[in-house]
């Protein structure tokens, strides 16, 4: 199958890249030179997360590039975030048909998320992966990364800040089971029922961590629907995480 992977230059796109054996598609690559071929399977990872992105490159970065790629013909996996939940009516869990205010989105993350899905629903071919938090070789060096690589770093989060988790492998497993199975699409929340706090989980890898004071915390979404491909609670959040501080690598 010809597999065009974007977003290669670090995170899922580049461990996907090197799984697949894929061409390179990155801001440096000719974009209209790619995005003209034909390929059976595009897995667009590509997303600018900068929180203080500026209008100009967020519609050039985030907006523009996922319309021109969701014209292709091809089944194409865009990869989201149980995020788009965020700022919506509360609610005590969140499914793939909630019905979602683009209006009460507050954040840009979020709200171009929700935006780029649109452009993908369109086709019934597609699927739409709202994940939890990434994690896996070369991800970005977030507050997670930061705790697993080092102690006595300083992070902006509290300690009661809730997290769930995914690894790369587990998307990459994904993929590969529904690959040819053209009757699977639409939305689908990729995350674990398993929540745990920074103080858990630092206490759990016997990090030590000088906590700030901005508590983040995941939105709760159902994960019964992605259960018929994967059980992503068979471990919890903090098993894969301790199998990531071991050797940066769960499979």
């Amino acid at each position: 199958m010809k597999i065009l992977i974007t977003g290669t230059n670090s995170g899922l796109g580049k461990f996907l890249k090197k799984r697949f054996c894929t061409i390179s598609f990155t801001k440096k690559n000719n974009h209209e030179f790619l995005l003209k071929k034909k390929w059976d399977l595009i897995v667009h990872c590509a997303f600018n997360t900068n929180p203080n992105i500026t209008f100009k490159n967020n519609f050039k970065d985030n907006l523009s590039l996922s319309y021109k790629i969701s014209k292709h013909k091809c089944r194409i996996i865009f990869i989201s975030s149980i995020d788009v939940y965020r700022d919506q009516k509360q609610k005590k869990e969140f499914y793939e048909d909630t019905k979602l205010n683009i209006f009460l989105s507050k954040n840009k993350y979020s709200k171009s998320k929700l935006m780029c899905e649109n452009f993908f629903k369109k086709s019934k071919l597609n699927i739409i992966l709202r994940c939890g938090s990434l994690i896996g070789p070369d991800m970005k060096k977030n507050t997670i990364f930061k705790i697993l690589k080092s102690n006595n770093k300083e992070i902006n989060l509290s300690e009661k800040s809730i997290y769930s988790f995914v690894h790369y492998e587990e998307i990459y497993f994904f993929i590969k089971k529904i690959l040819f199975k053209k009757d699977v699409n639409g939305i689908y929340n990729f995350t674990r029922n398993s929540y745990f706090s920074l103080k858990e989980i630092c206490n759990h890898l016997n990090k030590k961590v000088k906590f700030g004071k901005y508590k983040f915390e995941v939105v709760n979404a159902n994960n019964s629907k992605i259960k018929k491909f994967i059980d992503l609670d068979k471990i919890n959040s903090l098993e894969l995480l301790k199998s990531m501080d071991d050797n940066l690598n769960f499979y």
